[in-house]
């Protein structure tokens, strides 16, 4: 019998690999993980900078749709005072129609007065 016990130890029996191969499979490991985060920093990247210019796109409509609303309160604006004004008054129909008063008495007599 020799010193040495020849004997396989219980577990897995393992084979051996050369330097060579056990460095392609790195490198393809390596490659393959590359290729992954690029590709997800990629999207996320995409997504971001869409989502950016998705808000801007709002914001110049919500822009246009404020200016189309301040120009439309001017125009009612001066549709207004030009309807109530006293020259339209005048001109309308209905008011000459109306009977003129030929008494004015107000609360007071210092308010009777006229100026």
């Amino acid at each position: 019998m020799s010193i040495i016990d020849y004997e396989l130890k219980h577990g897995k029996i393992r084979n051996k690999e050369t330097l060579k191969n056990e460095a392609r499979r790195t490198i393809r490991l390596l490659i393959v993980t590359l290729t992954i985060m690029i590709v997800a920093l990629s999207v996320i990247f995409l997504f971001n900078s869409n989502t950016g210019a998705q808000k801007g796109n709002i914001m110049q409509k919500l822009k246009s749709e404020n200016k189309e609303l301040k120009n439309q309160e001017l125009e009612l604006t001066t549709k207004v005072t030009d309807s109530t004004s006293f020259t339209n008054l005048e001109e309308n129909e209905q008011v000459s129609e109306m009977q003129k008063t030929e008494i004015q008495s107000y609360i007071t007599p210092e308010d009777n007065k006229i100026k």
